[in-house]
């Protein structure tokens, strides 16, 4: 176990002060005849040693107090960046929770829009021909989730086919009956079915429809019914 210098220095300077006390009193016939500048040429080369003794010590003790501070400074710089690592770690760990998170919500997300979706589709029901005029049957129904505020436009000169359905459930079905003229060149037309999912999400769906073939002058022409993405 290291002396404190402060316990040193004073058993040093004890045992020196004694010794000069000794010295003085062997020497105390002599000290009335002494000069004042050799009484201060005495007190000097007296406590000279003490003062030096004392700054050696001071400056070991600064010494190591500025280790000691040192150390700390080290030890608190490995605390920050021990902080810093755990904070580091506990950024990772809330990130991989938020992206489990997000990714359970997408999940719920997807879930739900799959339960509310329609399932929307177009069939030609038969055609009949008159002359150089086609009436074709055409089915429109919803095999899957109910949609509301239905609106089936048929657009162009079919407008007046168009229909509102405040509700359409699953297995429900429209019937039309459109009339084309078959001097067009090229017949063609889009439905677009517009309606509300039961989170009130505005969507629609659109259908194609086209001639396809004519096989002979008094047979009814060939429709076709297509989905189409827009």
């Amino acid at each position: 176990m290291k002396v404190r210098s402060e316990i040193l220095g004073g058993l040093v300077t004890g045992v020196y002060l004694v010794g000069v006390a000794t010295l003085v009193y062997w020497k105390r016939t002599n000290i009335p005849d002494l000069e004042l500048n050799e009484i201060g040429d005495f007190l000097a080369g007296v406590f000279g040693p003490v003062a030096f003794l004392w700054l050696v010590l001071g400056y070991l003790q600064q010494g190591r107090e500025l280790k000691l501070s040192s150390e700390a400074l080290q030890l608190q710089a490995q605390e920050l960046k021990n902080s810093v690592e755990q904070q580091k770690e506990l950024v990772d760990v809330t990130r991989l929770q938020f992206e489990s998170e997000m990714n359970r919500l997408r999940s719920i997300q997807e879930r739900r829009e799959k339960d509310i979706m329609p399932e929307l589709f177009a069939r030609v029901d038969g055609t009949v021909r008159m002359g150089q005029q086609c009436f074709l049957g055409l089915n429109i129904g919803n095999d899957g989730a109910t949609i509301f505020k239905v609106a089936i436009d048929f657009g162009g000169d079919l407008s007046g086919l168009n229909i509102f359905i405040p509700e359409w459930p699953k297995g429900k079905f429209q019937q039309f009956s459109i009339k084309f003229d078959l001097d067009d060149p090229a017949i063609e037309e889009t439905i677009t079915i517009a309606y509300k999912d039961a989170d009130h999400n505005t969507k629609a769906a659109y259908f194609d429809i086209r001639r396809v073939d004519i096989s002979g002058e008094s047979d009814p022409p060939q429709f076709e019914v297509q989905p189409r993405e827009k």
